[in-house]
């Protein structure tokens, strides 16, 4: 059955035994159905780190001889009790240099399907965090009231609040 109404075109496939309803709007065409809500992609997330990297000032790259790289894995923190806690970023130091990684798959496990904006919000906090890491590292800050010290709270608050539950992580 077709009938024109209001200058769209109706087609009721059911009327010949098909399952659907199909309004085109005018032109004729047909609309796509609404996009399921995707994941950031790798190079969407790629173009938003180097979007808040051009925000940071240069002297913040000093001594960062290893740059900043983009892993498209998730990386589970060996400390998960219920493999749940994703590592987003690492600061690493060692005898080859100083390095920041962030991990696309650990954002895509824990942001799934939000928004842009939320990807990049949590860009910015990731990158800023290990920054912070990487500026105490080159101050010799490494005692009280460091970004260590805080995320060793972090850590103790997240075993608390998982206490009892059993999987990978170390028993508290």
């Amino acid at each position: 059955m077709a009938s024109f109404d209001d200058l769209s075109f109706v087609w009721d496939s059911t009327a010949s035994g098909g399952g659907e309803t199909v309004t085109l709007s005018p032109g004729w065409r047909r609309a796509d159905p609404p996009a399921e809500p995707q994941p950031m992609s790798l190079e969407a997330f790629r173009a938003a780190v180097e979007e808040e990297l051009d925000l940071l000032p240069p002297y913040c790259f000093d001594e960062l001889s290893g740059g900043v790289l983009v892993e498209d894995r998730a990386r589970l923190s060996p400390d998960s009790v219920a493999d749940d806690l994703y590592i987003l970023g690492l600061y690493r130091w060692n005898q080859l240099g100083k390095q920041v990684t962030l991990y696309y798959g650990s954002f895509v496990a824990v942001l799934g399907q939000a928004e842009e904006r939320a990807y990049r919000d949590q860009i910015r906090e990731t990158l800023r965090h290990e920054f912070r890491h990487h500026m105490e590292t080159r101050a010799g800050e490494f005692g009280k009231g460091s970004l260590i010290e805080e995320d060793e709270r972090r850590r103790e608050a997240y075993f608390q609040a998982r206490r009892g539950q059993v999987g990978r992580g170390r028993e508290r």
